[in-house]
């Protein structure tokens, strides 16, 4: 069980109770009326929630067991439901007699089964406290001394301007103004001379405590990649699969901050791998091929880190994509021929993709490769997928090798404004109106270099009427986009955050950063704005005109509201 949210187990048990009371309700009616199965699926995911949010593990399987019942192919076996239910019954039965020992038991198995929680953020690298060699925290005090005394000679040279404002203000009359202007050019040359002096000791102490402090964060990627490895090895067991997992890294090292953003998008790489990659032990005899292995590495490449998840499974058939692609309509028929085989690979990581017929509860429900692609993007980096189909998948990550400040193109439109990452900004084009032309599907296109470009106005992403005459032509994975503009204001090196969701700007702002003049400003994501269709225009329009700062958190779940209130309590909302 959870530590610190005993006193939420009466409250669970109350809600339990209900919830088990309307799935007895409706059981009756699962094998012919859709309403009933889809309210036992609904009581089933809510109890299900409410249990893990307490670590009650082994009663949240079997309420997502029964939901595969329920949603699985082939007729609802009200026989087997019934089943789940009573063990489900006899779970709460026995929590409320003996939630201590219920709790053992949870604990016991989750010490034997492979689990998000079992590699737990504060075991792999997103620990609260981290080792500073005691060089590095001398030289840091000493340079912040350093800085101080900096800080307050600037001080004292804005002082003296104002000095001199006072002193040009009471030679406004003088009968010799030109005196007046030339002690005032004297003493203002003197001044700049002084505070540029400053400004540039400043700035090198600054680069020398980032520079040591980089160093810091920068920790071995091998202990990182073989928990995962063990991980990966856990995974197996539990299904009974055979796979040989190895680490190739050497002596890399990463900023230990992207190891913990990287955590997930390699645990669910890892997942995929092991859950759906490998081929049965029956089907690799037949083939010929030696029992699954596994490959997780990380290489330097300059300033550059690559990591990679690498099996020898099954592969991807191009086919299985093409034919997934259609039938989400992210590619026409006979378009095909006009892509590469890793552009067409690439679709993989379009938002809901998958071509997994099976859902389980190790790899989840309706979580792609997208989010993945989504979160290595954040950090300023790609994702390659290579893939032959019969000898193996590998996906390789692409990440700067240390977290620094982002290089950022600030640009205006409809008297507001944005940024993007300078990395994706190709060049800038300048065009007519009357160039735009717009293709069957209602995206917009123009022809530059002889190529046709999709574009998006960001003054109509605002919300506001289109305007603007500058095309910047952004770099989107193996795609450009066009993104009109009314100005560019300039580049500036700033720090990224995630956007909250709640300030109701659409996904696409996946980041916002403060600007040196102390303006918020969000940020474009070139790879989600090229996916961006005329369908979505409206919701992004609604979206700006909800400008309302009240945000109504609501669950059906009289647990997860208790989990809920807590967590904003804590942040003080």
């Amino acid at each position: 069980m959870s530590s610190g949210v005993g006193d939420l187990i009466p409250i669970f048990l109350a809600e339990a109770r209900e919830r088990l009371a309307a799935l007895k309700e409706h059981l009756g009616g699962v094998e012919s009326d859709p309403g009933a199965r889809e309210e036992v699926r609904r009581q089933l995911h809510g109890l299900k929630g409410a249990a893990r949010m307490l670590g009650l593990n082994d009663l949240a399987s079997q309420c997502h067991r029964g939901e595969d019942l329920i949603t699985g192919e082939g007729p609802v076996g009200r026989e087997e439901l019934l089943t789940v239910l009573r063990q489900i019954e006899a779970g709460i039965e026995e929590l409320e007699v003996n939630p201590g020992a219920a709790a053992s038991r949870d604990a016991l198995q989750e010490g034997a089964r492979p689990r998000r929680g079992r590699l737990g953020r504060s075991r792999l690298v997103r620990q609260g406290a981290i080792a500073i060699p005691a060089d590095v925290l001398d030289n840091t005090t000493e340079r912040a001394t350093r800085l101080r005394h900096l800080a307050g000679a600037e001080a004292a040279g804005i002082e003296e301007l104002f000095e001199l404002s006072r002193f040009a203000e009471a030679g406004v009359g003088d009968q010799e103004p030109r005196q007046v202007l030339a002690t005032l050019a004297i003493s203002l040359r003197q001044l700049a001379m002084e505070l540029d002096r400053t400004h540039g000791n400043m700035l090198e102490l600054l680069r020398q405590s980032q520079e040591e402090l980089v160093r810091v964060h920068r920790q071995p990627l091998r202990p990182f990649l073989r928990r995962l490895s063990r991980h990966a090895e856990e995974l197996a067991r539990a299904l009974g699969k055979e796979v040989e997992v190895s680490v190739e890294c050497g002596d890399v090292t990463l900023d230990r901050r992207l190891m913990g953003a990287l955590e997930e998008p390699i645990l669910h790489l890892v997942r995929n791998a092991v859950d759906h990659g490998f081929e049965s032990a029956e089907e690799r005899r037949a083939a010929g091929k030696p029992p699954a292995r596994l490959r997780l590495g990380a290489r330097t490449e300059g300033a550059t880190v690559c990591l990679w998840v690498e099996d020898d499974g099954r592969g991807i058939h191009v086919e299985d994509i093409v034919r997934r692609a259609r039938e989400m309509g992210l590619l026409p028929e006979g378009d095909e021929g006009s892509l590469t085989r890793a552009e067409l690979l690439n679709l993989v990581f379009r938002p809901g993709f998958s071509t997994a017929s099976s859902v389980t509860e190790i790899s989840g429900r309706g979580i792609g490769l997208d989010a993945v692609a989504a979160a290595v993007h954040r950090l300023g980096g790609r994702v390659q997928l290579d893939s032959e189909p019969g000898k193996g998948t590998r996906v390789s990550l692409f990440v700067p090798a240390v977290r620094r400040g982002e290089s950022v193109l600030v640009v205006a439109a409809a008297g507001q404004l944005a940024a993007v990452p300078s990395a994706h900004v190709l060049r800038f084009v300048r065009y007519r109106r009357d160039q735009v032309s717009a293709t069957e599907d209602g995206r917009n296109h123009v022809v530059v270099e002889g190529r046709q470009l999709q574009i998006h106005n960001l003054s109509r992403i605002f919300g506001e009427e289109p305007t603007g005459g500058l095309l910047t032509v952004l770099s989107a994975g193996e795609t450009e986009v066009g993104l009109i503009v009314d100005r560019s204001v300039g580049e500036e090196e700033v720090v990224l955050r995630p956007f909250p969701r709640c300030a109701g700007l659409h996904p696409i702002f996946e980041s916002v950063t403060v600007l040196s003049n102390g303006a918020p400003v969000p940020v474009l994501s070139a790879r989600l704005l090229a996916g961006l269709g005329p369908d979505d225009l409206p919701e992004l329009l609604q979206m700006r005109r909800s400008r309302r700062l009240r945000v109504l958190v609501a669950d059906d779940s009289r647990v997860a509201q208790g989990m809920l209130r807590r967590a904003l309590e804590d942040g003080d909302c």
